[in-house]
């Protein structure tokens, strides 16, 4: 009998195991479509696509001109570290730096909440 509820035990902690580990791979997420921007530095264009949700992301070259094409409410930030919130752009909008002296944009976060 002292087996049996050993082996009981076994599975109930592997099955905890699982669960937990199916629970936090599930809780990293991702912004569907793209962040398009022209950088500060050249004037080219850029993108992130599928970009990381909760996740300071820097903008190589920095962000004059933004396209938010995602499914998450992007928080536009002055500095790389996301510190100095610069502006809000929600679903679907569009952001241009003003000026003068123009502040581009150095970081991103996309949230959804």
């Amino acid at each position: 009998m002292n087996k049996i509820h050993s082996f009981g035990r076994a599975v109930a902690a592997v099955g905890g195991a699982i669960a937990l580990l199916t629970t936090l791979t599930g809780s990293a997420s991702a912004a569907d479509g793209e962040f398009a921007y022209a950088r500060f530095d050249d004037g080219t264009s850029s993108a992130l696509v599928a970009p990381a949700d909760d996740a300071c992301l820097p903008l190589d070259g920095g962000a004059v001109h933004a396209a938010n094409d995602t499914d998450a409410t992007a928080f536009l930030y002055a500095d790389v570290s996301c510190k100095q919130l610069l502006a809000l752009v929600a679903v679907g909008a569009a952001w241009d730096a003003v000026g003068p002296p123009v502040q581009p944009a150095q970081g991103v976060r996309f949230s959804s909440s």
